[in-house]
This record gives C-alpha cells, structure tokens and sequence, in this order.
C-alpha cells in the first residue's frame, strides 16, 4: 500500500490527490477525503433552490433555516422538507407581529397571560 504523505505546513483549503488515487481537502485542522468515490447528493445553500436538481439533493434555504430534500415520485417531483412531520411540527416559527404566542395542540396560538418566572436567587 502506498504511504500518503501531505505538506508539511498546509492551509485550509489545500487540495492534494495522493498515490492512492483519493484526493483529499484540508480544513485547516486535519485532511479528509474529498468525495465519496461516485454517487451522492449534491448539497446546496441560498434564498431560493437550485435551478436543476437530482432526486435526492438538498437543499438549505438561507433565509428560513429550513433544510429540504428534491424528490421524485410517479407524477411530480418537489422540495420536501425534511423537520418532522413536513414543517407541521415544532419548528413552525411564531407569526412576526409582535404579539405573544404560545403552541396548543399543534398550532400557534395568541396569548398574553404568560405568567413570569420567579425570582431565585441563591445564598453562596
């Protein structure tokens, strides 16, 4: 088996293909294989999807925090989001209009008798 042998001071981002044919990236802390050797999802980031994708490619908006997955059934093909439940469960974010809303049976509702926390405070 061929040594692998890397530069003695690389900088994150540095790309070496080895003697046995793996090319591997530097991320500033250790080396790691570049690909997966075939196959694989693409991962993409931004406001709005990729233009193009493969079943199985993800995708996470930049602006919602949410990830989604590109799949293809029979008839149609979509971002799904991946959270549990499709986006119905917890990680719905509460309406933006300054009132405050607690979560009762699965939904957001209006509230404005959130009772406070007591005050505790520990002797040392």
């Amino acid at each position: 088996m061929a040594e692998l042998q890397f530069q003695d001071i690389p900088v994150a981002g540095d790309i070496e293909t080895q003697p046995n044919g793996v090319t591997y990236i530097f991320d500033g802390v250790k080396w790691s294989s570049a690909g997966s050797g075939g196959g694989g999802a693409s991962v993409n980031s931004g406001p709005n999807p990729p233009p193009t994708a493969t079943s199985g490619d993800l995708w996470f908006n930049t602006e919602t925090g949410i990830m989604y997955v590109y799949y293809i059934d029979q008839d149609s093909s979509q971002w799904v989001d991946v959270r549990p439940g499709g986006g119905g469960g917890m990680g719905d974010e509460a309406p933006r209009d300054g009132r405050q809303y607690g979560r009762q049976n699965g939904s957001w509702t209006e509230t404005d008798n959130i009772p406070a926390l007591p005050d505790i405070s520990f002797a040392p």
